[in-house]
């Protein structure tokens, strides 16, 4: 079972985000522009990706694996099903993960236009960096149709929250092989962050 720190987890998050949004803008300007770097994104214009992302406003969500999961690297892609769950074995406490949020709000939608997309990232061993191979997965309705038939065949891991204060709760989690996912639903790219962009970080934050 896996013991994670809330406030640890915040501020870890707090780190990648920026630059890599930064990056993913620069993707998706790319690509528009018709300008993609096959380098990084090898299997974008094969799977007919691209089409899918230049063409549906997209709503990026990233999760970043800790250096503490770099075994993990480019291994399988974890999934929270459900979360603050009161029990270990009760998953009818607690609300949807990160993933039925997204899929729920997609499921409101009145059109299909807005395709959300899972931005997925490994940190380098040492926690200086992102490894430079990441995912972008589209959680679009065929998405969510595949795993809904296919989600039973991974088995379900439980992780441990608790904060500073006392509090804690349970997460209901599954992990998709990497070459579990059919192609059309998963993108290759490099989402590794430019010395330049820890460069002016600590001119900014004095260190």
């Amino acid at each position: 079972m896996k013991i994670n720190n809330f406030e640890e987890n915040l501020a870890f998050g707090e780190k990648y985000e920026t630059p890599v949004i930064e990056k993913l803008k620069n993707f998706l300007f790319a690509i528009q522009a018709e300008r993609i770097s096959y380098a990084d994104f090898p299997n974008m214009q094969k799977n007919g990706v691209d089409g899918l992302i230049r063409n549906k406003m997209t709503i990026p969500d990233i999760k970043v694996r800790s250096k503490d999961c770099h075994c993990f690297y480019n291994v399988d892609v974890g999934i929270e099903e459900r979360t603050l769950m009161t029990s270990l074995d009760d998953s009818k406490t607690g609300v949807p993960g990160w993933y039925y949020k997204i899929i729920n709000e997609l499921l409101k939608q009145k059109d299909s236009e807005k395709s959300p997309v899972l931005v997925y990232c490994w940190e380098n061993e040492r926690g200086t960096n992102l490894e430079p191979i990441g995912y972008l997965i589209p959680f679009n309705y065929q998405f969510y149709e595949w795993y809904e038939e296919k989600k039973n065949i991974f088995p379900i891991k439980i992780a441990y929250t608790k904060t500073k204060i006392g509090t804690s709760w349970w997460t209901q989690n599954r992990y998709i092989p990497i070459t579990s996912f059919p192609d059309r639903f998963i993108v290759k790219f490099n989402p590794k962050i430019s010395i330049e962009f820890f460069t002016e970080q600590q001119k900014i934050s004095g260190v």
